[in-house]
């Protein structure tokens, strides 16, 4: 009985020896799950950031800014081009010259020397072929004795129509458009500048009683530039 007892713990001892053995070869033989999951999410995210870098939408640069058109400013002052001899402007057309004119400046006379708010006034005469002149100006100031005198002016120059006589009381005396607003328009001429041979008188003439800064500065650039004597010219007192 003894016997047989040993022999089963001892092949029990032997049978619990073989399973230790057989568990211990098993875990040995196990794969590294871990390690090679590792290996894969490196190698995943190696993937990922290579995908990243290739769908990354590259910088563009922002579409030029336009910038707004350059409005060309006019010219304060238009001229319209001489003669030939230089001494007179090109063509007056009488139509657009006749009308009320004001004197903005003048080189001083015996006739107007105590006259303010000197105006002019030309009037075509189509029967006669002349234009009638009607030269306006107050006594003592803006609120003086008005002061009239009419007379009649005369072409000169057919071609240009820029020369004149004018004459008053049986007396001639010339009459020439030596600078005029030049701008191209079929209204009346805003401006003009009248002289006499050698240029040593002048009127500066407008239609309207003021005229800006920098339209007199150039007209009167113009005309220092074709030797008329500018700094002899005196304002005339007018009204607003």
């Amino acid at each position: 009985m003894m016997g047989l007892v040993s022999l089963l713990l001892g092949l029990a001892s032997c049978a619990e020896s073989n399973v230790t053995s057989a568990v211990e070869t098993a875990e040995e033989n196990q794969p590294d799950l871990q390690s090679d999951a590792g290996e894969d999410q490196n190698a995943d995210n190696t993937t990922n950031g290579s995908d990243r870098l290739e769908t990354t939408p590259t910088e563009t640069e922002p579409d030029p800014v336009e910038e707004p058109p350059v409005e060309e400013v006019p010219p304060a002052v238009v001229f319209m081009p001489l003669n030939t001899a230089q001494d007179v402007v090109e063509f007056v057309e009488v139509d657009r010259y006749m009308g009320l004119w004001y004197e903005i400046a003048t080189t001083p006379s015996f006739q107007q020397a105590s006259c303010t708010g000197t105006t002019a006034e030309y009037v075509f005469n189509e029967a006669q072929g002349w234009v009638e002149v009607t030269n306006t100006c107050y006594i003592g100031g803006l609120e003086g004795t008005p002061q009239g005198i009419q007379g009649r002016a005369e072409l000169v120059d057919l071609e240009t129509q820029a020369k004149l006589n004018v004459i008053f009381f049986g007396q001639a005396a010339p009459y020439w458009v030596v600078a005029l607003d030049g701008a191209e328009s079929e209204e009346p001429y805003q401006w003009a500048v009248v002289s006499v041979p050698g240029g040593k008188t002048m009127w500066l003439l407008s239609r309207t009683p003021q005229i800006s800064d920098d339209m007199r500065e150039a007209i009167e650039t113009h005309l220092l530039e074709r030797g008329f004597p500018i700094e002899t010219l005196i304002d005339t007192l007018q009204g607003e």
